[in-house]
């Protein structure tokens, strides 16, 4: 995969990630109490959408309950009745034309409807609403932006949130850090800067849209996901800016798989490829981060290794293809060590690479070129016994994997008289009781757990 489709498939996740985080903050946001925008309702019937939300509602949170305190049975008559009530809402609410007798119900409920109108794609229903009822409701004017800048009228989005500052700064004004505001005016929160940058990107205001990141970046109010969204839209400004370290600056520390191939994409422009690989390798090779998250970032790591695999350091190369089995990438990863023609320093190294082979021998289901690899690794001179146990239980297992009983049965053998205090030998005895427990009669299975007891 080269840097431009990694780009580019980076750019789509990127606004996929960027509605899913400004989507909760628009929803927090119009939920929040505030002023009613709208005089006292006239009098007359409300549309029948209403009562039907209501009754969803309470449906809903009927639900809820049961799930908590009812049975089963009392759980499923619940849910039926709020799949009900939420066809019933949806049917009268796709009914409805929004008109003067939207003035006769509250904001809040309003502002729900419109939010159920683009969840279902309604958007043209719901641009209705955002034009007419809800207008002057400062929380929904990001969305109403955003509608502005998906039908192709990006200035008038960008108007509507008065952004840039300057656009709105009379003689006396100044701006506030922050979400802040001029002296006069309305407030900015993190939905109406994240859709300040996006529609000023899409216009190729590029100061436009690093004032609104900054902002929010500047702003001690501003949540996680909302700042993390701000820096990867900044390291993307700034590379198609053609200021890679800029770039650097701002995702050294990447917290997804996005902003990894952000940080690569980064180095190769400023032609440090070693950089780049080292920095995808360091990233995919993190605990606790969920493997969609690593994948893409391992993959990018060994496509910029395969041309360059004797400039990283041994470690670090070993780690590379280690996790690549990890990701389920085994081949991959033993195409990448194959590569490699830089001799090891020491014997210690030699078994490194043994290791790291043998496992993704293993993970690539090569049993028969794994046992070879693990006899090798077993044989290394110099290797603690601790650690010839675990080759040896390696040997074992992939003894198991090619269906050789009596290799298997002698290995697990040989790495509990390795490791007979140690959780090795243990892990090896309860492996090879279980083993013939499956594959032998009852009466053959007894010596052998007792033995293992």
């Amino acid at each position: 995969m080269t840097f431009e489709r990694a780009r580019r498939t980076a750019l789509c996740r990127a606004r996929r990630a960027f509605l899913r985080v400004l989507l909760p903050l628009l929803l927090a946001t119009a939920a929040a109490p505030s002023a009613p925008v709208l005089a006292q309702p006239p009098v007359g019937a409300a549309p029948a959408w209403v009562a039907r939300r209501a009754a969803w509602i309470e449906a809903r949170e009927t639900r809820r309950l049961a799930r908590w305190n009812e049975s089963i049975t009392t759980l499923a008559v619940a849910d039926r009745r709020a799949a009900a009530a939420e066809s019933l809402y949806h049917s009268a609410l796709r009914a409805w034309t929004p008109d003067a007798s939207a003035l006769r119900v509250p904001v809040p409920q309003l502002r729900g409807a419109a939010l159920d109108l683009l969840e279902e794609g309604a958007t043209e229903r719901a641009a209705l609403l955002l034009e007419g009822a809800l207008r002057d409701d400062e929380p929904l004017l990001p969305i109403r932006a955003s509608l502005l800048g998906r039908s192709g009228s990006a200035e008038r989005g960008l108007a509507l949130l008065a952004w840039p500052p300057d656009r709105r700064l009379a003689r006396g004004d100044r701006w506030l850090t922050g979400f802040g505001s001029p002296t006069r005016g309305a407030t900015r929160d993190a939905a109406h800067l994240l859709t300040a940058a996006v529609l000023a990107e899409s216009l190729g205001d590029g100061r436009a849209s690093r004032a609104a990141l900054w902002a929010l970046l500047a702003a001690p109010d501003a949540g996680p996901s909302a700042r993390e969204e701000a820096r990867q839209h900044l390291a993307r400004r700034f590379l198609a800016d053609g200021t890679p370290r800029l770039a650097m600056s701002i995702v050294a520390d990447p917290s997804s798989g996005e902003q990894a191939l952000l940080l690569g994409q980064a180095f190769a422009l400023a032609r440090d490829t070693t950089g780049a690989i080292e920095a995808l390798s360091r990233f995919g090779t993190k605990s606790g981060l969920a493997l969609s998250e690593r994948f893409p970032a391992l993959r990018q790591a060994a496509e910029l290794a395969r041309s360059r695999p004797d400039s990283l350091a041994e470690r670090t190369y070993l780690d590379l293809c280690r996790a690549l089995g990890d990701v389920g990438e085994a081949e991959r990863g033993l195409s990448l060590l194959a590569a490699r023609r830089r001799a090891p320093l020491d014997s210690l190294a030699v078994a490194s690479r043994l290791e790291i082979e043998a496992g993704l021998l293993t993970r690539a289901r090569r049993f028969a070129d794994a046992m070879v690899a693990y006899r090798a690794l077993a044989a290394s001179p110099g290797l603690a016994p601790s650690d010839r146990a675990k080759s040896t239980l390696g040997f074992a297992r992939a003894a198991r994997g090619a269906r050789v009983f009596a290799a298997m049965d002698s290995a697990f053998r040989a790495a509990v008289d390795l490791d007979s205090t140690g959780t090795t030998g243990e892990q090896a005895a309860w492996e090879r009781a279980r083993e013939w427990e499956d594959q032998r009669s009852a009466e053959e299975v007894g010596p052998v757990f007792q033995w293992a007891g």
